[in-house]
């Protein structure tokens, strides 16, 4: 990514990032501080980090098994559930808009064969959390997991320079269930930096 930056002439640019791309950024904020103008994190991920909340252990486990049976609609189904639904509603208790614009897009990446991204050389942030010296905004919907709750936790409370917020309404996928709110976060964070 710094071969990318440099080659676009970028200095210090604020990275956003959702989910894995959060996880990512963190990783980069580690490997190359003091890189970054800032990290705008929403429902972040981190290297090294174990799903241990029970709701998403039993989805990735039907998943698989779903996955093993070549049972594709399933698959998709639990993927649904896991990263738009969340473990506090039914599907038919979110937008039903955002649930098939990710259910679209969840299947276009498979017919164009992207697959789930590589994880290559991580660099366990889990544990270098407080080495991050960039600024810093962990952002969670409150009906996500408490496996991302925990990711956005410890950035808050380890990282020198972070802070959390959490937006109602929302689980996972912040940025499309209050694409206002999530607006209003980025916008303030980008004027901080």
């Amino acid at each position: 990514m710094t071969k990318l930056l440099d080659a676009l002439e970028v200095e210090r640019p604020v990275l956003v990032g959702c989910s894995f791309g959060s996880r990512v950024f963190l990783d980069f904020a580690v490997a190359h501080p003091g890189r970054a103008a800032g990290l705008f994190l929403s429902s972040p991920g981190i290297s090294g980090m174990e799903f241990r909340d029970p709701y998403i252990v039993q989805l990735m486990a039907e998943q698989a098994e779903a996955a093993q049976a070549g049972d594709g609609e399933r698959v998709l189904e639990c993927l649904l559930r896991m990263w738009v639904d969340g473990p506090h509603r039914s599907p038919a208790e979110v937008d039903p808009e955002v649930r098939k614009f990710c259910r679209d897009m969840v299947v276009e990446n498979f017919v164009k064969r992207h697959t789930a991204p590589d994880l290559g050389i991580e660099l366990g942030a889990i544990r270098r959390v407080t080495e991050i010296r960039d600024r810093a905004l962990a952002v969670t919907g409150d009906l996500d997991l408490a496996d991302i709750f925990t990711v956005a936790e410890l950035v808050d409370r380890k990282a020198p320079h972070a802070r959390r917020a959490r937006v109602p309404g929302a689980a996972h996928m912040v940025n499309l269930e209050q694409p206002a709110r999530f607006d209003g976060l980025l916008r303030e964070f980008l004027h901080t930096c």
